[in-house]
């Protein structure tokens, strides 16, 4: 009996005194994570890792194996790239079991809010979410006698803006997220929220897959819903770095495409649009976006146009009114304030059809096009068919059509030959009776696009 006895004993002193070990540990760090000394450590540590100016912690406590801080704050001027960031009740589930390599470990850091800004426009919206604000300390590079080892991050509501004018504010809002440590960066992932950039309608956001590394946000995915869940997809990367920049892939599937529209055609048009994008922006005053890409349109009309509604009378076709668009599909490059638009293809089956090109810029057109009209559209305009629409192909009889000026009200040049037709073909007649009879046409013709 006296082995096993003292085998017990053995073990119940090793007990006692691993307990001690622990405890004693316990109270070394209760009192390590209380002085200023720790807190400037950890600050300079952290404003290394986040690569910021200076940074600081609200007082942390201990609560068991788990560190609490009511928020930490950082802050950057350049050539630094994050301009500010502040996160809220900060939970940090700790371990010591690699204390022995030098390393604290850190299983878990939880945090209520999280807000960071890239950029001064950016750093404009953010709010005030910590209680007090806490000492900053400098960043430094010095070795250390413990590393800080986050094993993984979880954030309930993360805002990020970036930007340095106002008119180019973009940001995620709203978004929980999660963030793991991988080689040099770290991988994120995101659900809910929303995406906001100026110019663009608001977009919830269904999932999001981001690599971090270097001030480069790497888009792995990012499924967005406007109308429909998951209609919208992104790739692509941000670089927060000097002479930073944007490189997005846009894909949209069945997508509303009346909160895109602006300018004449806002309220005008409906539809849904599939499209594939690409966008480029550097992130320096004055800059604009770059993007090329093709649209196509189902499900479109047109609605509330004056000049359409006048071609719906004189033409005896009331379809014009409110066309229902069959096809609609085009190529855009848009470079800074300049838009083109080539493979232009219009059309409402049986009525008319439109092909050709334009251009955009300073809010006037350059528009070159090929209309086709139904015969019996061009019917009902006298002399149409014999001095304007000459051309027979693809069941429409077809003749150009040129825009330009002030894109909301253009000049065009149908109208007069129209009109010029209409006169000769009148003007044929013997007696000039005949000629009184066709006023009423040519004042219809003469009212279009006034």
């Amino acid at each position: 009996m006296r082995g096993p006895r003292k085998l017990l004993i053995a073990i119940g002193i090793v007990l006692v005194l691993g307990g001690s070990v622990y405890f004693a540990a316990i109270r070394t760090v209760d009192r390590l994570i209380r002085t200023d000394d720790f807190l400037r450590f950890i600050s300079e540590k952290t404003a290394v890792k986040l690569d910021v100016s200076e940074c600081g912690y609200l007082p942390p406590a201990r609560r068991g194996m788990s560190v609490h801080s009511a928020g930490i704050l950082a802050r950057s001027q350049p050539p630094h790239h994050l301009t500010a960031l502040s996160a809220a009740n900060l939970h940090a589930h700790c371990s010591l079991n690699n204390l022995w390599r030098r390393t604290f470990t850190i299983t878990q850091l939880q945090a209520s809010h999280l807000e960071a800004a890239y950029g001064e426009a950016a750093a404009t919206h953010l709010e005030k979410i910590l209680p007090a604000e806490p000492n900053l300390s400098p960043e430094r590079q010095t070795e250390s006698l413990v590393n800080i080892d986050i094993r993984e991050t979880d954030i309930d509501r993360t805002d990020v803006y970036w930007g340095s004018a106002a008119e180019d504010v973009g940001g995620l809002k709203g978004v929980s997220s999660r963030f793991l440590p991988v080689d040099h960066g770290l991988e994120i992932f995101g659900r809910g929220g929303t995406f906001q950039q100026a110019g663009w309608p608001e977009l919830n956001i269904d999932e999001l897959h981001f690599d971090w590394s270097d001030a480069k946000l790497f888009v792995k995915t990012a499924l967005l819903s406007l109308g429909q869940p998951g209609n919208i997809k992104v790739s692509g990367q941000f670089d927060f770095g000097e002479h930073g920049s944007m490189q997005l892939h846009l894909s949209t599937k069945q997508t509303q495409a009346e909160p895109f529209v602006t300018g004449y055609w806002k309220g005008r048009f409906d539809g849904l649009v599939d499209s594939e994008s690409d966008l480029r922006k550097r992130f320096e005053p004055g800059e604009k976006v770059d993007a090329t890409g093709d649209l196509t349109f189902s499900r479109a009309m047109v609605h509330d146009v004056k000049a359409l509604g006048q071609i719906a009378t004189v033409t005896r076709h009331p379809q014009f009114e409110k066309p229902k668009i069959d096809i609609l599909r085009f190529h855009y490059r848009l470079a800074g304030d300049r838009l083109e638009i080539s493979k232009f293809e219009a059309e409402s089956k049986g009525l008319c059809r439109l092909e050709g090109e334009f251009t955009i810029e300073n809010k006037n057109i350059d528009a070159k096009f090929k209309i086709g009209a139904a015969p019996d559209v061009v019917e009902a305009l006298p002399g149409a068919r014999e001095e304007v629409f000459t051309e027979s192909r693809a069941g429409y009889l077809w003749t150009s059509l040129n825009l330009q000026g002030p894109a909301s009200h253009p000049r065009e040049d149908l109208k007069q030959r129209l009109i010029a037709a209409a006169q000769k073909h009148f003007a044929k007649g013997i007696l000039a009776p005949l000629f009184k009879t066709g006023k009423p046409v040519i004042d219809l013709l003469q009212d279009i696009y006034q």
